[in-house]
């Protein structure tokens, strides 16, 4: 009885083994695919949130704090505007948003990169008609953190139907981003 027993548990094992070894192999051979797309989508991303820059820097503040410097490629010492990720906890998953400022910390646009909230409803954060920016996105250019709060709330960003969580999620997030990072850098100049 316990030969067989060790027997089906060698046999497991092996079974096992291997299988983790081949998820190691696939692993290696796909992650550097996988981190090439995630980077093209996060570049497209702060080309659309930043579109007057061409070139953008990576900088971290003493405290970790990580975000990016839009610049020209013809004059990369002035700083055209700043690009920050917000994450929020929405319905049903974290919400992604990077976030386009000026110099003056005004939202130039943001853009959701991930969510997995309810189809139909959450997800019409990032639905868009005709090629359009989506509309719930839209209401974000030119304002200020101070007034990034839902309607319900006082404020004046109109919430998706039927999808407060996620709406207020991103409107949260993207205020909480764009304080932090203001303070952060007026601490490090």
């Amino acid at each position: 009885m316990f030969g067989r027993v060790f027997k089906i548990g060698i046999i497991l094992m092996t079974y096992c083994f291997i299988a983790a070894l081949l998820l190691g192999v696939i692993q290696g051979i796909t992650k550097p695919k996988i981190d090439a797309v995630n980077n093209a989508k996060k570049i497209d991303g702060m080309k659309r949130v930043l579109p007057f820059a061409d070139k953008f820097i990576e900088r971290k503040t003493s405290d970790g704090l990580i975000y990016y410097v839009g610049v020209s490629s013809s004059d990369t010492t002035k700083v055209l505007g700043y690009i920050v990720e917000a994450i929020g906890r929405g319905y049903s998953s974290d919400i992604v948003t990077l976030v386009g400022v000026d110099t003056t910390f005004k939202i130039v646009k943001i853009n959701i990169m991930s969510q997995s909230e309810t189809p139909g409803l959450g997800t019409k954060a990032v639905e868009s008609s005709g090629g359009n920016e989506p509309p719930f996105q839209a209401q974000f250019s030119n304002k200020i953190a101070d007034e990034l709060y839902l309607n319900k709330d006082g404020g004046k960003i109109i919430s998706i139907t039927g999808a407060t969580i996620t709406s207020r999620a991103i409107v949260t997030s993207v205020r909480i981003a764009i304080t932090n990072l203001k303070h952060k850098i007026r601490e490090e100049e």
